[in-house]
């Protein structure tokens, strides 16, 4: 079965093609930001980018936005305790403070 999919796939991509070409240029505007669905960013909107300090998320469904910000929260709590315990060992004080997760 996996054999007739991987095989079916490109064919269903090539008869697809053509029809999504049409649609994107009788909806306009394809053109302006198509290269930064690809990766490719203009010189002015990288350096705009380089002057931030950002993090950048993809995710296709709302399931993999939860799962990957979970993800995130625990990763940056473990940072910010190493952190804290590297640059304030003469500071005693109180564990990190966390609100109680939602999902878990």
């Amino acid at each position: 079965m996996r054999f007739v999919y991987n095989l079916l796939w490109p064919l269903g991509l090539l008869l697809f093609l053509p029809g999504y070409v049409v649609k994107m240029i009788r909806r306009g505007g394809y053109r302006e930001k198509f290269g930064q669905r690809l990766g490719w960013y203009d010189v002015d909107l990288r350096s705009r980018l380089q002057k931030r300090r950002s993090t950048w998320l993809h995710a296709v469904s709302v399931g993999e936005v939860a799962v990957a910000l979970k993800e995130f929260a625990k990763r940056t709590q473990i940072k910010l305790e190493g952190h804290s315990q590297r640059h304030h060992r003469h500071r005693a004080g109180p564990p990190l403070q966390t609100r109680p997760s939602l999902t878990s």
